[in-house]
């Protein structure tokens, strides 16, 4: 008798399909659960650098009897580099002046406080990278460059930094002392805790340390990579942002439709807005620092004074009677019927505000 053999069995086209269908199915579902578990977890390291720092800047101000400068400014006596003499040496940031309090006291002695902080004799802290300045979810900050004003050092690159000082609703700074308005009186209208030649004390934040930013995130952008974002520099858009423009300018349409410039050009005004602003690659708001040493997450939505498709702020006005953001030469006005968003409130250190914290 012939013997019967079972038919062997096994997948069809189809059902191969089915199956890989099933599983990216599967995997489109997760994904967004796995990419937002890890979101979480970068915003949480993010917090915990901010806290860090907040730490840091209190064991500073414990020792010192004022929080740093948020830069040290004085004529220079040399020339050397973009710098020249009888004109305004800006210093170093407020990071470097911590050094000792964040544990890195080897880069705070390798420190040549005798030439600015950006001129070659420092480069051994250029190229410090500190992993507490680097926000996780800011990509770019991690990135090194080459600056263009090094081009004579072949293969030098510079480190960034994700977060800044907070010097109130607008900044000012100034090149040569011979002009009017003077930087005393510039600075005086910075209403925050860090500014050029800043001693803010503890106490002079009667607004409520739990009421005002002390520090917090601004993301690096491809845009002006090259020379932003130093955490070295105590030169505005290195490590100090206001809130003259609303958090996160990059979403606003008209900004991330700009075309890239040239290496060599330096910002033009809608730019500045990216330069100056608190931001961050987290969705929907940025870690702040308050004074107290908290850190809390602010919303993108918070209520802020209206700006326009630039960030151009469009109930202030500088010296001139036209409104350039951050051209921090001149004194800024409100226009009548103006006031202080809940977002620029939390910025200043003695504005007498009543904030409550439901609005934030």
């Amino acid at each position: 008798m012939p013997r019967r053999h079972a038919p062997v069995r096994g997948f069809t086209l189809i059902e191969l399909l089915v199956v890989i269908s099933i599983i990216g199915v599967l995997i489109a579902l997760l994904l967004p659960a796995v990419q937002a578990a890890r979101e979480a977890a970068r915003r949480a390291q993010c917090t915990n650098n901010l806290k860090q720092l907040a730490l840091a800047a209190h064991n500073y101000e414990s020792a010192n009897g004022c929080f740093p400068m948020g830069s040290p400014v004085k004529v220079a006596t040399y020339s050397a580099g973009w710098i020249k003499a009888g004109e305004y040496d800006w210093g170093h940031s407020l990071f470097v002046a911590m050094l000792p309090q964040m544990e890195q006291g080897p880069l705070f002695n390798a420190v040549n406080f005798s030439v600015n902080i950006e001129l070659a004799e420092n480069m051994t802290i250029h190229r410090s990278q500190i992993q507490t300045l680097l926000c996780p979810s800011d990509n770019l900050g991690w990135q090194t460059d080459e600056p263009t004003q090094w081009a004579n050092y072949a293969g030098f690159r510079v480190t960034h930094g994700s977060y800044s000082g907070c010097t109130g609703t607008w900044s000012h700074w100034k090149d040569d002392p011979r002009t009017a308005p003077s930087l005393a009186t510039l600075v005086a209208q910075d209403n925050g805790i860090f500014y050029a030649n800043s001693r803010t004390r503890l106490a002079d934040v009667t607004d409520g340390t739990s009421n005002t930013i002390l520090l917090g995130e601004r993301a690096t952008f491809d845009r002006f990579r090259s020379f932003s974002n130093w955490w070295f520099s105590g030169w505005n858009g290195a490590s100090l942002f206001d809130t003259l423009t609303a958090m996160n300018p990059q979403r606003l349409v008209a900004i991330s439709s700009l075309p890239m410039p040239r290496p060599d050009d330096w910002p033009g005004v809608v730019d500045n807005a990216l330069l100056n602003s608190a931001s961050s690659r987290h969705p929907g708001g940025a870690n702040v620092a308050m004074a107290d040493g908290s850190v809390r997450f602010l919303k993108e939505t918070i209520q802020s004074w209206p700006v326009d498709s630039f960030g151009n702020p469009t109930g202030v006005k500088d010296g001139g009677g036209t409104m350039y953001p951050f051209d921090g030469t001149t004194l800024y006005t409100l226009l009548p019927g103006t006031s202080l968003g809940v977002y620029q409130a939390l910025s200043t250190r003695s504005g007498g505000e009543v904030i409550s914290s439901d609005s934030y």
